[in-house]
């Protein structure tokens, strides 16, 4: 709502994309709200209804995928040129210390980022540096109507429980709040993800694809350390869709850098094939 209300402030051209997971009773009442909230500001209202399910693993991971296609559809629709998200500085917080928890590799510590591409689509987050109370304010101070998403509360989601319990306690044991420790470790993530994506520039720009493989030759010219090793392969590897373990990475990389000859790995439907200095990937043969 806070996001709505500066958009019309400052009187930039927009529109309103909606979806109501029905996970919740009132979610039925906030789109009405919503659309007729649009309706007297004359903004343009998507809306899409989901029906709720209990079956799927992970709730949250399938509402951003039906958010995802949903936002595509209207972007290639309408010819819009992105999309805007109200993340804030609490939400970057706590991205990053799950994905600290997760073991999640130094530059993908970076967690939200204000601009970036996902799937085609431009995603900008203008209120990354500003925390969730400050805009709550900002709202009670000029009288905007906003709901509460009870699921905030709802410890069946990893989210809230990060918010609700284990960054309160964090805090609590340390003295000090340390939502902003983490923005700035995911950025700093962000600038290394930056840094690092230069220096393995010259080395992707050797990926050759064709119609069954991919393949990267590191024969010409070898990085020079095991970090840049292991950056280059991780982002070969991105680049195909695929994310490696660790262990998978320092096996691959002891092949690459000993110059192992034939040597076959299966992950998932792919098979890696590495010859001296060479690394190929292609589908597993039927």
């Amino acid at each position: 709502m806070a996001l709505f209300h500066l958009l019309m402030e400052k009187r930039y051209p927009f529109e309103v994309a909606h979806i109501d997971h029905g996970w919740r009773m009132e979610s039925k009442k906030e789109a009405n709200y919503l659309a007729k909230l649009c309706e007297k500001t004359q903004v343009p209202f998507h809306l899409k209804h989901l029906e709720p399910t209990q079956e799927a693993k992970n709730l949250e991971d399938l509402g951003r995928r039906e958010r995802l296609t949903f936002f595509k559809q209207i972007i290639h629709e309408r010819s819009l040129q992105g999309i805007l998200l109200a993340h804030h500085a609490d939400d970057h917080a706590e991205t990053v210390l799950k994905r600290l928890f997760e073991g999640a590799s130094l530059p993908k510590l970076k967690g939200l980022v204000p601009k970036t591409e996902v799937e085609g689509m431009t995603i900008y987050r203008p209120f990354l540096k500003i925390k969730k109370q400050q805009i709550l304010n900002w709202l009670k101070e000029n009288d905007f109507f906003y709901f509460i998403d009870a699921t905030n509360e709802d410890p069946r989601f990893l989210r809230s429980r990060l918010r609700n319990d284990l960054i309160p306690t964090l805090s609590s044991q340390f003295g000090k709040e340390i939502s902003s420790n983490l923005c700035k470790l995911g950025e700093a993530a962000a600038e290394l993800d930056l840094f690092l994506n230069e220096l393995a520039a010259p080395y992707l720009e050797r990926i050759c694809v064709n119609a069954d493989s991919m393949t990267l030759d590191f024969s010409m010219e070898q990085p020079k350390s095991f970090f840049i090793w292991k950056v280059v392969l991780r982002y070969f590897f991105e680049h195909a869709g695929i994310s490696l373990t660790s262990s998978l990475v320092e096996s691959i990389l002891s092949h690459l850098y000993k110059g192992s000859c034939h040597k076959k790995l299966k992950i998932g439907t792919q098979i890696v094939e590495i010859h001296k200095k060479q690394i190929k990937l292609k589908k597993c043969e039927i």
